[in-house]
C-alpha cells in the first residue's frame, strides 16, 4: 500500500470518528480556521483550498476541526490534506477546465511535497 493510501485509511477513520459528533457553529469556525492557516502554509487561496476539498470530501469541515481538537500539528495537517487537494483540483479541473489558479495550486502542492 503506498503513502496516499494509507493517509487516505488514516482519514476516513478520523471521519468515521468525527462524524458522531454533531456539527456545531464551533466546528465551522475551528474548521475554517485551520484550513484557512493549512492553505496558506501550502500558498493555496483560501477558496480554492476549501472548494477542492469539498469536491472529494463532503464532511471536510469537520475533518479539519476534527484535527484541530486534537492537537495535530500544521505540517501534520498539511500531510493529510495533499493528496485530497490533489484529487479535489483534478475535479474541478475536470468540472471548469483548465484554469490558472487551479494550475497554480497543484505546482504549489508539487513544490511542497517535494520539498518535504
Amino acid at each position: 500500500m503506498d503513502f496516499a493510501g494509507i493517509i487516505s485509511i488514516v482519514v476516513i477513520c478520523i471521519i468515521i470518528w468525527g462524524m458522531s459528533r454533531i456539527r456545531s457553529p464551533r466546528t465551522v469556525v475551528d474548521a475554517q480556521s485551520v484550513g484557512k492557516k493549512v492553505a496558506d502554509t501550502l500558498g493555496i487561496e483560501h477558496n480554492l483550498f476549501f472548494s477542492s476539498l469539498e469536491q472529494v470530501m463532503p464532511t471536510y469541515l469537520e475533518m479539519l476541526a476534527l484535527m484541530e481538537r486534537q492537537g495535530m500539528e500544521q505540517a501534520d495537517v498539511c500531510v493529510v490534506c495533499i493528496p485530497l487537494l490533489s484529487e479535489g483540483l483534478d475535479a474541478l479541473e475536470e468540472r471548469f477546465g483548465s484554469q490558472a489558479a487551479i494550475t497554480d495550486a497543484r505546482d504549489k502542492l508539487r513544490l511542497h511535497v517535494s520539498d518535504s
